[in-house]
């Protein structure tokens, strides 16, 4: 009976330490326990909701344009994400940093590293993205191994606040807007049933929690 009982915590032991695990790495390729993404601007209110529920929240905007540098162009997914993106990740990988080079002070720009021989980019390039150009500032992989789009359109990586520089933001501009959030699985489960609760068909929601 004690090899039997023993033997039955080893295994729900086991079990819940493979699930957490699993869950782990399903949070770091997300960048965040949850994500709300919509063709649409997010309402705020439920920004305010997270973080009235004590949920860590940070935004990104993702359009499709064409990237230049020394009279090459490239399609990319061009994502510009907030300062504290993402939320979740690997303990050996550093955030993205975006301020602004001393040489000139131009913005910044990350870029998905297969994209950086297409391009023949080097440190300090300098990329024309909309009516701004953008200072190289280092490459990234993909999260997950997968590139931007699915393949379609390799990916580059500006802060949220230099956006709007680049006029690319305007009528008829097919914006993905995202709203990640990161806490506690109680937490995520109030946020959660809300919008199950609003059952809006512009919201999408994208969890790396595990179904409660």
């Amino acid at each position: 009976i004690l090899i039997a009982s023993a033997t039955v915590t080893f295994v729900e032991t086991l079990g819940s330490t493979l699930k957490t695990s699993m869950l782990r790495q399903a949070a770091n390729q997300l960048g965040a326990d949850l994500v709300i993404r919509s063709s649409r601007e997010i309402p705020p209110k439920w920004q305010i909701l997270a973080e009235d529920l004590g949920l860590e929240t940070a935004q990104s905007q993702s359009l499709t344009t064409m990237a230049g540098h020394k009279g090459q162009f490239q399609l990319v997914q061009l994502k510009a994400v907030s300062d504290n993106t993402p939320l979740r990740q690997p303990p050996d990988q550093q955030p993205l940093a975006f301020q602004s080079t001393p040489q000139d002070g131009a913005p910044v720009v990350w870029v998905e590293s297969a994209l950086m021989p297409l391009m023949n980019l080097a440190n300090n390039s300098l990329i024309a993205l909309g009516k701004t150009r953008f200072r190289f500032a280092g490459d990234f992989k993909a999260a997950g191994g997968f590139s931007g789009m699915g393949g379609f359109a390799y990916q580059m990586q500006i802060s949220l606040n230099d956006l709007a520089a680049t006029g690319l933001k305007g009528p008829g501009s097919r914006i993905q807007y995202e709203l990640a959030v990161a806490g506690t699985a109680q937490a995520l489960q109030q946020l959660s049933q809300q919008l199950n609760a609003e059952n809006s068909p512009h919201l999408q929601v994208i969890s790396a929690q595990a179904p409660s």
